[in-house]
């Protein structure tokens, strides 16, 4: 595989000069190593469904808010951690330009340091109220966000960048009004270049989500994009046989456009080796996870101390006698 050098330049001191490959599909960071299996645990929930998923084939990522990983580094990074995810989508948000700029770099540097790999990315459309679908204001300024990440992270020509595009209020209409897709799309204005330029990993990526289809629509003609679903999160409470019906008429479906597809779910399910054998059966090569709200979630992922660790190795035990 040809690997492309790049120098990754951020604004915090440790950060300058580290040198990472660009590698894999082109996200940042060297093709992720999988951690040594802890020993700790002869039965550990994270080493079986590692092993697991490795077998499987499947590329792991998990969204994730750069504060997050500052919050627990030694959480997200740690050998753990790295046997269920090769990676994470660094959502940054634009509510402190450069406070959210300076926890991305902290955050690059903890993972990229640890061997995982990331892909930059933002919170992209609106945020307030259902007027600013259709107001190029709300697409410029989050435009310059954009430039500002361009810049930070040395994004390059077909660089990957991800995007999460849903609204962030609670009124209805939750989504454009189909009459106000052209508008919309108007006042996107400079994003359909971006698109055209940008590995595209999109999320939500369920057709309703018209803001999300024409920046894959756009992009699918010049390169890669990458539809991350969210329909998937709670894998139909056990239901896998639905499950498996959802993944394959959904990829089916996402393929025929020549757009990659990659079923989401929660965070939960990273330490479920099952999850992997069934996507391996759906033909998918790729899955990401997605914190619940829930603070054992997201608290203690990537330690023994995990909740949802601890169950699913309890599973694992042999029956006492």
């Amino acid at each position: 595989m040809l690997e492309v050098r790049s120098r990754l330049v951020l604004s915090v001191s440790v950060l300058v000069g580290i040198e990472i490959g660009l590698g894999g599909l082109g996200v940042w960071g060297a093709s992720a190593q999988p951690a040594s299996a802890p020993t700790s645990q002869p039965a550990d929930a994270y080493a079986v469904a590692g092993a697991a998923r490795r077998a499987a084939g499947i590329e792991t990522w998990m969204f994730i808010r750069p504060t997050w990983i500052g919050w627990r580094p030694s959480h997200f990074t740690s050998p753990y951690a790295r046997q269920v995810l090769d990676g994470y989508l660094l959502i940054m948000v634009d509510g402190d330009q450069d406070a959210g700029l300076t926890a991305g770099a902290k955050a690059a540097s903890y993972i990229l340091k640890s061997g995982m790999r990331l892909v930059p990315g933002m919170r992209l459309g609106p945020k307030r109220e259902y007027e600013e679908w259709t107001d190029p204001v709300t697409w410029t300024k989050d435009l310059e966000f954009y430039r500002r990440i361009e810049r930070q992270f040395g994004l390059t020509e077909s660089a990957p960048f991800v995007v999460d595009m849903e609204a962030y209020w609670d009124k209805q209409p939750r989504y454009p009004r189909t009459d106000d897709v052209y508008a919309m799309t108007l006042a996107m204005g400079e994003w359909l270049d971006v698109a055209k330029r940008t590995e595209m990993w999109i999320l939500p990526g369920g057709v309703h989500y018209w803001n999300s289809w024409i920046l894959a629509s756009v992009r699918v003609r010049h390169g890669p994009v990458h539809i991350l679903d969210e329909a998937t999160y709670s894998r139909f409470k056990g239901d896998d046989e639905r499950l498996m019906e959802v993944i394959t008429e959904r990829k089916k479906f996402m393929e025929s456009l020549g757009m990659d597809y990659a079923p989401g779910f929660y965070l939960r399910h990273a330490v479920d080796p099952t999850l992997y054998r069934l996507l391996k059966d759906c033909g998918i090569r790729r899955c990401w996870f997605f914190c619940a709200a829930d603070a054992d979630e997201w608290e203690w992922f990537g330690t023994g101390r995990w909740r949802h660790a601890r169950q699913a190795r309890a599973t694992l035990q042999p029956p006492s006698r």
